[in-house]
């Protein structure tokens, strides 16, 4: 499980299995990519990834934010 969800995970694997695809879906990879992969379908899809990421950021703020502490 990733403990940082801020943090866009791409699984790169040498199969190309259902199996596969759940797994990294489960320890909350973003999608999986088997090999040999074509360097410009990588670049695509790490552009989606963050795109997609940036625009949950935005419609699911924080479910806390820290409190502002006053001096003393």
């Amino acid at each position: 499980m990733i403990a940082d969800s801020s943090i866009v995970v791409i699984m790169l694997s040498a199969l190309s299995t259902l199996e596969t695809n759940i797994t990294a879906a489960r320890l909350g990879a973003y999608t999986s990519i088997a090999r040999p992969f074509d360097l410009e379908e990588m670049k695509s899809i790490i552009k989606v990834a963050m795109v997609s990421e940036a625009k949950t950021k935005k419609t699911n703020p924080p479910l806390h934010t820290p409190k502002k502490t006053r001096k003393k």
